[in-house]
């Protein structure tokens, strides 16, 4: 992962819009592309979100990996490089569930393959 442009960040509080994103990881380097789930105007109610933010320059996201256990807002951030393959259309989700039991069924699916690909 050492040549990513990308970085997630994770432990994100739900008063986080992508604006505030913007500016506090901007400060680190250009940013290329930033989204932010759930999106600031969905009408959901979530407990926290997650960031995925793209650099132009792979040197970014090892500055930005030194923002971890920063709190921001009411939560310590959690920022970690992604894994790139602009060869694969593999992209993150992220899911929220509302009961507790949908989780542990959910992970029961990790390894299962989705048409020729297996879900993580």
């Amino acid at each position: 992962v050492a040549s990513s442009k990308s970085s997630s960040v994770t432990n994100l509080s739900s008063a986080v819009s992508s604006e505030q994103m913007r500016t506090l990881f901007g400060f680190l380097g250009d940013i290329e592309e930033l989204r932010l789930y759930p999106p600031d105007n969905t009408t959901l109610n979530f407990s926290s979100k997650v960031c995925y933010i793209k650099y132009r320059e792979p040197s970014s996201v090892g500055v930005a990996q030194h923002l971890t256990n920063t709190v921001f807002i009411d939560r310590a951030l959690i920022v970690v490089p992604c894994a790139e393959d602009e060869t694969q259309p593999t992209r993150f989700a992220f899911v929220e569930f509302v009961e507790q039991d949908s989780v542990a069924r959910a992970l029961t699916f990790n390894g299962v393959m989705f048409g020729d690909r297996p879900l993580k």
